[in-house]
């Protein structure tokens, strides 16, 4: 952990957000946006980001040189609240950050105009740099923003009490995962390295002439597609990464073109 991890809660947060979205992209490659959807704009200074899970849960978070807002619709706390739809279309979004600070009101006002959440969102909480109080983080409501405050290695393998699942990566995947991450912040361009991306999609995932079938039924790779690649590859641009050999190493590997596959996508 570093010394600003430690004194800068916010830097720390806004750094597992960027994680969390590399590892939803590499688990794109073998799920596509069937585990989760996830969007980053900006870095680590400035922007905002949206994922939804496969069951219609979801959060946004804004943030800036001052602080950070993040609201979260729970589609059980929905439930549990009774809310009637209509009721919801009524809510008023800015009761989530009324008490923040004046220059973290317009954070806010994006994330909510940025992910549809204007009337939706069930909770919500904003953080300053200067000040931060997480005390409003142990709201079980905001169960699944409290994995960005934890270490980077306990968030990849999930954390049920803070509501994170994990992205079901092999050890080797999230090792590399981490090293990706660290290596990418040092500038506004990374190239994945050949030695990352062999490691990324490794031959062991994949059948080869002869081989018998596998424990379980299925290979690790059987569910990547060029679909799913190319998903990977547009999610990881956003963090300023690039992953120009992934086609090719699936065609070394022997992934099939979509078109044979009937997935719905198509080889690029």
């Amino acid at each position: 952990m570093s010394v600003e991890d430690v004194a800068d809660p916010v830097a720390r947060f806004v750094r597992r957000v960027r994680l969390r979205h590399l590892c939803t992209a590499l688990g794109a490659m073998r799920t596509g946006s069937d585990a989760a959807v996830s969007h980053f704009m900006g870095d680590l200074g400035l922007g905002l980001f949206h994922t939804i899970d496969q069951v219609g849960n979801h959060h946004g978070i804004a943030w800036d040189d001052a602080g950070l807002v993040a609201l979260v619709y729970d589609c059980e706390d929905d439930i549990e609240s009774a809310v009637a739809m209509q009721e919801a279309w009524q809510r008023k979004p800015e009761g989530h950050w009324r008490s923040a600070p004046p220059r973290l009101h317009y954070l806010g006002e994006r994330v909510a105009g940025y992910i549809g959440m204007q009337k939706m969102a069930t909770a919500g909480v904003w953080l300053t740099r200067e000040k931060p109080d997480l005390g409003p983080l142990k709201d079980k409501r905001l169960r699944v923003l409290q994995g960005y405050l934890r270490e980077a290695e306990v968030a990849l393998k999930g954390d049920r009490a803070a509501g994170w699942e994990g992205w079901r990566l092999s050890l080797p995947v999230w090792q590399v995962a981490l090293e990706i991450d660290e290596a990418s912040q040092r500038g506004d361009y990374y190239e994945i390295t050949e030695a990352q991306a062999e490691a990324l999609m490794p031959a062991e995932w994949f059948a080869k002439a002869g081989d018998p079938p596998p424990r379980g039924g299925r290979r690790m790779g059987e569910t990547i597609t060029y679909h799913n690649i190319r998903l990977c590859v547009q999610m990881l641009a956003e963090l300023g990464i690039a992953w120009p050999s992934a086609v090719d190493i699936a065609r070394t590997r022997g992934v099939p073109p979509d078109a044979d596959r009937d997935v719905g996508g198509s080889e690029f």
